[in-house]
């Protein structure tokens, strides 16, 4: 057994077909073409995980400010004095981003409905997207 086989005449023949002489800038050409690609990804990839970060940060502050937002606010006091009760109806007059639609949801139950409305449509169209899953909650 032969180390390293001959390549037949036809092996041969398509070797010598395919090969064609490159020029030196046509390789450069390539070369640069990959440069460019792979310092877009680059920049797209470092865009990306900027963006994730900054929304990661944004998320962990207005954790903050709705917990501060809870403690002079003090919804558990509202939502006693309102005496909800299952299937009961209440309003969300001037709701905007529905911090209250949000705390009003669970007491009134699946049987009950919140109506949020609030004159600027920015702010509710994100509170329907957000909260999708309170299904007893109107955005007006």
């Amino acid at each position: 057994m032969k180390p390293f086989a001959k390549n037949t005449e036809r092996e041969c023949f398509a070797l010598r077909m395919f090969r064609m002489p490159v020029s030196d800038d046509k390789i450069q050409q390539a070369y640069r073409v990959r440069i460019i690609i792979f310092l877009v990804c680059v920049v797209l990839t470092i865009t990306v995980l900027s963006t994730v970060y900054q929304a990661g940060q944004t998320l962990d502050s207005l954790g903050v400010v709705e917990h501060d937002r809870d403690q002079w606010q003090r919804p558990s006091d509202i939502l006693q004095a309102l005496e909800l009760r299952e299937g009961s109806v209440v309003a969300d007059i001037g709701c905007g981003a529905g911090y209250f639609a949000l705390k009003l949801s669970p007491p009134v139950g699946k049987s009950g409905e919140v109506l949020a409305a609030d004159i600027q449509r920015l702010p509710l169209i994100s509170c329907e997207s957000e909260r999708c899953c309170e299904t007893n909650t109107t955005y007006t």
